[in-house]
């Protein structure tokens, strides 16, 4: 098992997404962060980086200790776009790792590629990573890519590699009626802090991948991986998951009631 100690440095792309400013939130004032984007942030500072072109990848990644991918396409879109930003991103974004010896790979991956499995309102049983996968878009494919191409640069090369199946993080513009209705597969806000300390603070990991979710998607997926593995416990049941993201977004209603 490969072991880390003190992660320090850490660069994480797609830092001006949505979920790319609550993780850089979290971590500013704990690592020592290099930003990357295609896009600028109005508050932090981004190199603007096209993870496809390997050039600018090779040029612009410092040596660091580890690296959380987050830059993606987040959704379905044409083959063309998944294989240049997901894909050959993807490989570059590990293959750069390997090349500056970056320790720790942190992956997003999603919990999209579950969603063949979504046809049933509750799986017989949660849904597992080792257990359960149903792509049914390329955008889910190219997740799985991601996961499976860090198993090889964890088994040929030693990097640590933690994939994470996340949980919807809802962007602007979502109305209360969508988010509502979303609520099992969404991760909130502070777990998702949590969930990404935890990735840089565990010590001794070769190759894994784990749900991230909050504690509302326990019936429809499996939360013990992470809690073994990494020492992820959810915090925030389905109440506090609702009120966090409607917070964010600006969409001010009443809890929801407990059942």
């Amino acid at each position: 098992m490969n072991l880390i100690k003190s992660i320090k440095s850490v660069v994480i792309t797609g830092a001006s997404g949505t979920v790319g400013e609550t993780v850089v939130d979290s971590l500013r004032e704990h690592y020592e962060l290099t930003l990357f984007d295609i896009k600028p942030h109005p508050r932090f500072p981004v190199k603007l980086v096209d993870l496809a072109n390997w050039h600018e990848v090779y040029n612009n990644l410092p040596e660091a200790d580890a690296i959380i991918h987050l830059a993606a396409i987040p959704q379905e879109d044409s083959p063309e776009k998944i294989l240049r930003s997901n894909i050959q991103a993807t490989l570059n974004v590990f293959e750069g790792a390997r090349i500056r010896g970056i320790q720790r790979v942190i992956f997003a991956s999603s919990i999209m590629t579950y969603l063949g499995h979504h046809r049933q309102s509750k799986p017989i049983q949660p849904l597992h990573p080792q257990f359960h996968t149903l792509p049914t878009t390329h955008y889910a494919v190219s997740k799985l890519y991601g996961e499976q191409l860090g198993q090889v640069y964890a088994h040929n090369f030693g990097l640590s590699v933690i994939c994470i199946r996340l949980g919807w993080y809802p962007r602007i513009p979502t109305t209360q009626e969508h988010l509502d209705s979303q609520l099992p597969i969404l991760i909130s806000i502070q777990d998702c802090k949590r969930l990404f300390h935890a990735c840089l603070a565990v010590e001794t990991m070769e190759y894994a991948i784990v749900n991230g979710l909050s504690r509302g998607g326990k019936d429809y997926y499996d939360l013990d991986i992470g809690k073994e593995l990494l020492g992820f416990y959810p915090n925030d049941d389905l109440e506090a998951t609702a009120y966090q993201h409607r917070k964010r977004l600006g969409l001010l209603v009443p809890l929801l009631q407990r059942d």
